[in-house]
C-alpha cells in the first residue's frame, strides 16, 4: 500500500544527534488510516542502557530502527512496512499497547 503522508509530532528539526535518538511518526496511507510508530537508532539502544545502568534492553514495544534519524530513511523504513497491502505496518499495530488508528 502507499503512504500519502509521514508527520512529526516533534519536527525532525529538533532532534539534536539523528544517530541516537527516537521519534515518534504519524504515518497515513493511501486507504486513509493512519498509523503511530516509532523510530529509532542502535546508537539509541546503547545510549539507554547505558543510561539506565543495564546491560540488557528491556522488552519494549517494536521500533522501526534507522542508522540514523532522517526523513529519507524514515520514508524508506516505513515504505518497508506498508508493502504487501501494509502487512507489517498492520502486525506491528497490532502489537502495540497503545494503538492510535484513525
Amino acid at each position: 500500500m502507499k503512504i500519502k503522508e509521514i508527520s512529526y509530532p516533534t519536527s525532525l528539526s529538533k532532534i539534536k544527534n539523528a544517530s541516537d535518538d527516537i521519534i515518534d511518526i504519524l504515518v497515513e496511507l493511501e486507504d486513509g488510516c493512519t498509523y503511530t510508530m516509532v523510530v529509532t537508532t542502535p546508537e539509541n539502544f546503547s545510549s539507554l542502557m547505558k543510561r539506565e545502568k543495564l546491560s540488557y534492553l528491556l522488552p519494549e514495544p517494536l521500533m522501526l530502527v534507522v542508522s540514523s534519524l532522517t526523513e529519507k530513511n524514515i520514508w524508506k523504513v516505513a515504505e518497508k512496512f506498508a508493502e504487501n497491502n501494509a502487512y507489517w505496518l498492520k502486525s506491528y499495530y497490532l502489537t502495540e499497547d497503545n494503538k492510535f488508528v484513525t
